[in-house]
């Protein structure tokens, strides 16, 4: 799923701090859309009709893509808050989103 970067560009005059500010509101946001279309594939799932197997991997296929989603999409918010693809401490977000 494409994501539209226009919407997280903050302000070119903020300080790093005040970049920092605006990726941990987005990102604490992305982590409770993610967290909530989660829970409701897992449920879906597990109310499904389909049998125990082709359910739980449907359930797993779509975690893993909500997932793929929101790690592409926080790394794009990173890159664009601290205004660098090569800043180390970008790895510190990924391990939070799993």
């Amino acid at each position: 799923m494409p994501a539209d970067i226009e919407k997280i560009v903050p302000p070119k005059e903020l300080t790093a701090q005040e970049k920092d500010t605006v990726f941990q509101y987005f990102f604490c946001h992305l982590a409770d859309f993610r967290n909530i279309h989660d829970i409701y594939a897992r449920r879906e799932c597990d109310k499904s009709e389909l049998a125990k197997g082709p359910s739980e991997e449907r359930r797993n296929e779509i975690i893993q893509s909500i997932n793929q989603w929101a790690q592409e999409l926080a790394h794009k918010a990173w890159v664009v808050c601290r205004q660098s693809e090569n800043d180390t401490e970008g790895a510190c977000f990924s391990a939070i989103l799993h």
